[in-house]
């Protein structure tokens, strides 16, 4: 199953909107910032809470609690090094780069759950995820939303000296 992250500028707490491979509207992504714990709430199109992420920042690296139908899991990220990240409560790791949206999510037994990439939908740029285990859909999509709140670059630049 494909979906498409879109990130939103212009909607208030609408922090992005997920996009079934028709283009159609599946998920809205909502926050609520606080200091120093936020919440991002995805639900569905009837606008009932899927999937719940809290977040704390401390100085560091972030955690992050996703909780969906009553299971929990966490990340923990590192503020120097997006791909020193450490998931509890399930057994997944990363491969590849968060930093340019260019990764897989991977089981202990070495599946791929769910592979992200940039994409293009219609005039805007948007993370692609390619999801492989359908009942981890939500888990994916809110582990892909952690990595895109932390701060991310589409290309590297080198500056001269």
């Amino acid at each position: 199953m494909k979906v498409f992250l879109k990130r939103e500028t212009t909607s208030g707490n609408v922090i992005f909107t997920v996009k079934d491979c028709m283009g159609d509207d599946k998920y809205r992504v909502t926050s609520k910032e606080g200091n120093p714990m936020s919440k991002i709430y995805i639900e569905d199109t009837s606008g009932v809470k899927r999937l719940v992420i809290r977040r704390i920042k401390l100085p560091l690296y972030t955690l992050y609690s996703l909780t969906a139908g009553g299971e929990r899991i966490s990340v923990v990220t590192s503020h120097t090094n997006l791909e020193e990240c450490i998931f509890y409560g399930i057994s997944w790791h990363i491969s590849g780069s968060v930093r340019r949206r260019i990764y897989d999510i991977v089981d202990a037994d070495k599946s791929v759950v769910a592979t992200v990439t940039k994409a293009g939908v219609g005039n805007c740029d948007a993370i692609a995820l390619n999801i492989f285990c359908e009942q981890r859909e939500l888990f994916a999509i809110g582990t892909a939303i952690c990595f895109s709140s932390e701060k991310t670059v589409e290309n590297e630049v080198y500056q001269t000296i």
